[in-house]
């Protein structure tokens, strides 16, 4: 994918990610897409399938999730993540870390998600983008007790955007 970061992408089988605590030495899966270098700005359609224990472990790094950063018009739909373990500094989710002008449809993220500030169970920061039929059943945690940390079950910090029939449970702390 990160040949092609406009294409469209159909998942076309469950995925098994337990490997990736090992990957990049121990940093794991390196997130798709990035605000600085290059947005993922097409469609990914997980099909309905699982992407199952996939790990992240970027303290440094902002951006994090499965995807990074999506640009607008850019669509994640039909996918579920989990007993996901993300760590980011900012702008950090289990599904996506942000978006301007994306969107995301009937999927849902389970597992943990860590980061210093703008942290989501499934999306850490969103704006003028879309949330419907998803769902987080993520801990959320931060690692800052400053008063400009955001948290959330589902999303760390929504701007200008909507979301519907979507929910999370979990810790937030």
């Amino acid at each position: 994918m990160t040949g092609n970061l406009s294409g469209k992408y159909f998942l076309g089988a469950d995925i098994n990610a337990a490997s990736t605590s090992t990957w990049n030495s121990g940093a794991g899966f390196a997130p798709i897409g990035d605000i600085d270098n290059a947005a993922f700005r097409g469609i990914f359609d997980g099909g309905g399938h699982t992407i199952n224990k996939l790990t992240i472990n970027r303290s440094g790094t902002n951006y994090v999730g499965l995807f990074g950063y999506i640009g607008s018009g850019s669509v994640l739909a039909n996918v579920g993540l989990t007993e996901t373990n993300v760590t980011g500094q900012s702008d950090v989710g289990g599904l996506l870390g942000e978006t301007i002008g994306g969107s995301i449809t009937n999927s849902y993220a389970t597992g943990s998600v860590t980061g210093r500030e703008t942290i989501g169970g499934l999306v850490g920061y969103i704006r003028a983008g879309g949330i419907a039929n998803s769902y987080a059943t993520s801990d959320v945690i931060s690692t800052t007790t400053t008063t400009d940390c955001v948290t959330g079950g589902l999303v760390g910090y929504l701007l200008e955007s909507s979301i519907t029939s979507s929910y999370a449970t979990g810790n937030a702390t």
